[in-house]
């Protein structure tokens, strides 16, 4: 499931011409991932369809599930008067949201009782949790800071977003091995 905004970082040195490219807290965004140029066509800067994205493979004894952010290149757009280290930050906070919100499902993974009888219907209710309060924070996020135009919200988002990021990151890495119980 995908939603339009965020932006990300990237871990190929070279990105995709297309399709989507994986959070790294290593990597920045930078304009020329978003793939479509618009001109002034409504009142905001740009749109980064971001994402988290999961896959998993499992037997009776348990499983691997990857988890990760995602940004999706083909559908992220920016006017051209707005390129900007500031709109570009806004951008890629909505992608530090987007991992947020991954490293959240993973520790919700991990921690949750889960049996080879459950698993799909934890992993379903968890998915479908995460990507709830994940729309919510978005939202917030703009409302709080007027999409990047009030720049004192915008400063109190950035240091929340990387204080949950550090508060989380014994869930940084992608992949969540799952034993059933």
């Amino acid at each position: 499931m995908l939603l339009p905004l965020a932006l990300l970082s990237f871990t190929n040195p070279t990105p995709p011409k297309e399709g989507k490219i994986f959070w790294d807290e290593n990597n920045s965004l930078d304009w020329n991932l978003f793939l479509v140029k618009r001109t002034a066509v409504d009142n905001h800067a740009a749109q980064s369809n971001i994402g988290i994205s999961s896959s998993c493979e499992y037997n009776n004894k348990g499983g691997k599930v990857t988890i990760r952010a995602t940004f999706n290149r083909s559908n992220s757009w920016v006017r051209h008067d707005c390129l900007t280290g500031y709109i570009l930050n806004h951008e890629q906070r909505h992608f530090d949201i987007s991992e947020l919100f991954a490293r959240r499902f993973r520790k919700e993974l991990s921690e949750a009782k889960i049996t080879a009888n459950n698993f799909n219907a934890k992993y379903k209710a968890i998915y479908n949790s995460i990507v709830a309060q994940h729309n919510d924070y978005q939202d917030l996020y703009d409302l709080q800071s007027e999409h990047s135009i009030d720049e004192e919200g915008q400063t109190q988002w950035n240091n929340k977003i990387d204080t949950e990021l550090a508060e989380l990151n014994d869930y940084a890495e992608p992949i969540v091995s799952v034993k059933f119980q």
